[in-house]
């Protein structure tokens, strides 16, 4: 398993998550950065559908740590994943990019710790 960070000087205020090349989350594309719970659910999905996050899959007004991700991409607004996702299931390869001129760093770092220790 692999959580790396890339810096992007661009300029341009970049927050992208990939998995194995393919775009989890885009910033700018949503308009805002994921949620924790929204992103690890996101990831487990890809990487292990059947794996139970716990506090993290509690819907809305199940409980007080809910999320709504009523404003997430739906099943048909999610981009169709590579046959290389798919059949890497097994070994993930996070890419979490982040613009440098914008100070997003520990923002990225503490995504990537979270999404290491969820998944490892």
């Amino acid at each position: 398993d692999e959580v790396c960070l890339v810096p992007s000087r661009e300029g341009t205020g970049k927050f992208a998550v990939t998995l194995n090349g393919d775009a989890l989350w885009d910033r700018k594309s949503e308009g805002r950065f994921p949620e924790m719970k929204e992103l690890k659910r996101i990831v487990r999905d890809v990487v292990s559908p059947d794996r139970d996050l716990g506090h993290s899959d509690i819907q809305k007004g199940e409980g007080v740590d809910s999320v709504d991700t009523s404003s997430s991409l739906t099943s048909e607004d999610k981009p169709e994943l590579s046959s290389s996702v798919k059949a890497l299931r097994t070994t993930p390869h996070i890419s979490i990019t982040y613009c440098t001129g914008c100070r997003w760093m520990l923002r990225a770092a503490w995504m990537a710790q979270e999404l290491f220790m969820t998944f490892d």
